[in-house]
């Protein structure tokens, strides 16, 4: 038996599995130390000299800070990034609430970070932005009354999930409610609003279902009125509990309550919800994390392992390690590894 020879022509190329789309802008030199943002202003920066403009870009210092708006021939862009494959991007509002300080522009791009090259994939004005928004405000006032008035804002902070695949989506920097949806996204009702009476919210930040005792109950951290409130799943209000200084979220695992209290301390309550403990609790180190208007939380050098600034969320892995992060001005991730 004489073995196939081998085939005459040559063998096809490789298939390029994410090929780079065209118009991508390939960075003329690879540099690991720069972040995403400092990236994709060089890739800006490459695009504009190639179609011959010398506009600058700020602002020009503290220009990689990623809070700061840019800069470009005098007008303000808001700059927003996400992976090469991406669908979708996150746009933060945060300016767009503040008088006077809107981004005239929003600049979307997409990132290879790991061959850095940078396609970017949309612009927007201002003014069509602010059409595409009042889009969403207006299926939101169809669904419930809540937004009949202008001035009620909507800015989601948190949602979470019901047994039956429903979901609860959290407006804790807007309206305060808390609104419930079927897993066919269909609207059921709208929980709480501003105030401080039970069943009311201010700043319901986080929300988590609670079946510690196997009935499952909607617990949302309700921030600013210092608590916790229970409901059932039907949006009646079962409990309160307070004792906290700033509830931001929630994670539950066994018996264990986890609460992140943005004032610089962790709370674990048992499944009677009783306090266990209140980790990090430190009253000097929170009046300094609290003074100069937090300014503390620009200070990364100031910062020290096991102290916490701002806990703005907090979960447990499967071990039952604990894992933080934190609103300070990088961002700051702290694992907290479980002893006993």
């Amino acid at each position: 038996m004489t073995s196939p020879s081998p085939p005459s022509s040559p063998l096809p190329e490789p298939i390029e599995l994410l090929p780079i789309p065209d118009g991508s802008v390939l960075l003329a030199e690879i540099d690991a130390s720069l972040s995403d943002r400092e990236l994709v202003i060089r890739a800006l920066r490459q695009r504009l000299e190639a179609w011959g403009l010398a506009w600058p870009i700020g602002p020009s210092l503290d220009l990689a800070n990623p809070e700061r708006l840019l800069s470009l021939k005098g007008l303000v862009v808001q700059l927003l990034i996400a992976g090469f494959s991406a669908d979708e991007v996150t746009l933060p509002l945060n300016h767009w609430h503040r008088p006077g300080a809107a981004p005239q522009l929003v600049v979307a791009a997409r990132l290879d970070e790991e061959n850095q090259v940078v396609q970017f994939v949309g612009v927007m004005t201002a003014s069509e932005l602010e059409v595409a928004l009042q889009a969403d405000r207006a299926a939101l006032k169809a669904e419930s009354e809540v937004f009949a008035h202008d001035r009620v804002r909507f800015r989601p902070t948190n949602c979470s999930f019901r047994p039956d695949g429903g979901y609860y989506l959290g407006d804790g920097y807007g309206s305060h409610y808390i609104f419930e949806y079927t897993r066919q996204n269909e609207f059921v009702r709208a929980i709480g609003g501003k105030g401080t009476s039970d069943g009311q919210f201010q700043t319901p930040h986080g929300q988590w279902l609670d079946d510690r005792d196997g009935t499952p109950k909607l617990v949302v951290a309700d921030r600013a009125n210092q608590r916790l409130q229970w409901f059932d799943m039907e949006g009646k209000h079962l409990r309160s509990l307070g004792g906290f200084l700033y509830p931001a979220d929630i994670d539950t695992q066994g018996d264990l309550m986890l609460v992140p209290d943005l004032h610089a301390r962790l709370t674990l309550l048992d499944q009677d919800n009783n306090f266990i403990t209140h980790l990090g609790d430190d009253p000097a180190w929170r009046t300094k994390v609290l003074s100069n208007n937090f300014k503390l939380r620009t200070e990364r050098p100031n910062w020290q392992p096991g102290r916490f600034v701002h806990p703005h969320d907090a979960c447990f892995d499967a071990e039952g390690n604990i894992f933080v992060v934190e609103w300070v001005v990088t961002g700051r991730v702290t694992k907290l590894v479980r002893v006993s």
